[in-house]
């Protein structure tokens, strides 16, 4: 089987969740298919000896410079899906070039979340989407819920072309480091407004006090308005920006915090309970969207519009030991049903039965 996979969603950033989504399968499926990204540049760490030149003129800056590798990178894929006779495209992005070049090869469609949808924002990006899904062959959701979502929107959509297939979780030996940040609970990624931080933060102000512990968060650093939210609330010394992280720097993360907190109010999957899960830290999150699905009764809940609620049920995990061990042992067992082998090999089926399908077609 022939495997062409676009550059979109893999090539222009260093790391990120969709990247590694792609890597991960794509990397379990080389023994057993032949594969091609469609890239000619790319930064992405994970694809590294994948691809065969790395990040485009990356000493140079000028103007047109993203358009010009935009206009490379098209090219490039539009002449290899012209020249090579693939049996399927899986689409890492969401532009509609793939469909006007694929000569009438299936195109596959990975669909994470409908977080433009729900809240109502990109319009453009949202009427791309909603072509893309249209056109594709077969469409994987990344949960229950995704899949949900889509028939929501889009109800005209023939059932049997969409899947859900989960992410898995790649177990690795761990070296922990000591903890250097004392009493602290632990949040991970992006503070966008439907991760509902502010809310979260503000609700949290008694609990930090009380409980004499901190909140430590990855990623972006603290944007001037979030750093006058955090002096406002008089919480400066017991809030913790630690920056982006590498892996094992965020395992030890996990692995020395009271507790790991997620009160968005909307994810598509959510792989940091899974990670969580994996460094045996309990997880406090929101019971919205996708959240009881993924993580089931492994995780303690609360309402992420209700103040008292999260201030509640962050207390009973940080108070009751024993608790929080049960959380442990339930997410160390939860985490056994999330495997990449098995995404892989649930992804490889349903590119052989789009194949078959359309075969009937022609």
């Amino acid at each position: 089987m022939k495997i062409a996979y676009t550059y979109q969603g893999i090539t222009s950033h260093r790391i990120g969740g969709v990247s590694r989504y792609f890597f991960e399968i794509i990397s379990r499926l080389q023994p057993r298919a032949e594969i091609s990204i469609l890239g000619k540049y790319s930064k992405n760490i994970y694809f590294e000896g994948m691809i065969d030149k790395s990040e485009f003129l990356r000493n140079l800056r000028f103007k047109g410079k993203a358009k010009l590798e935009f206009l490379i990178q098209e090219h490039n894929q539009k002449t290899r899906l012209r020249k090579h006779n693939f049996n399927i495209i899986h689409h890492t992005g969401e532009g509609l070039s793939v469909f006007k070049q694929s000569n009438n090869t299936p195109v596959i469609i990975t669909i994470h979340d409908f977080i433009p949808e729900i809240f109502n924002y990109q319009p453009h990006r949202i009427k791309i989407r909603e072509q893309a899904i249209k056109n594709a062959s077969a469409i994987i959701c990344v949960s229950e819920n995704t899949k949900k979502d889509l028939l929501n929107f889009f109800p005209k959509i023939e059932q049997e072309k969409v899947h859900v297939i989960y992410h898995g979780f790649t177990s690795q030996s761990k070296h922990y480091s000591e903890n250097k940040l004392g009493n602290y609970i632990l949040y991970v990624g992006a503070r966008t407004e439907y991760k509902n931080f502010e809310y979260f933060t503000r609700a949290i102000v008694p609990v930090l006090i009380e409980h004499d512990i901190k909140l430590v968060c990855t990623g972006q650093p603290f944007s001037s308005y979030e750093l006058e939210l955090i002096q406002s609330l008089e919480i400066g010394t017991r809030t913790i920006n630690v920056g982006f992280v590498d892996d094992n720097t965020l395992n030890t993360l996990y692995y020395h915090a009271r507790c790991f907190v997620y009160p968005s109010l909307y994810e598509g999957f959510g792989i940091p309970i899974l990670e969580a899960f994996g460094n045996r830290c309990p997880v406090c999150i929101s019971d919205t969207s996708c959240f009881p699905e993924i993580a089931a009764d492994a995780a303690c809940y609360f309402n992420p519009k209700d103040k008292n609620s999260i201030k509640q049920n962050l207390e009973k995990i940080l108070t009751d030991d024993s608790y929080r061990q049960k959380l442990i042992e339930i997410g160390t067992e939860r985490l056994t049903f999330f495997s990449w082998d098995k995404a892989a090999s649930e992804t490889l089926e349903i590119y052989k039965k789009t194949i078959e399908n359309a075969s009937k077609i022609d």
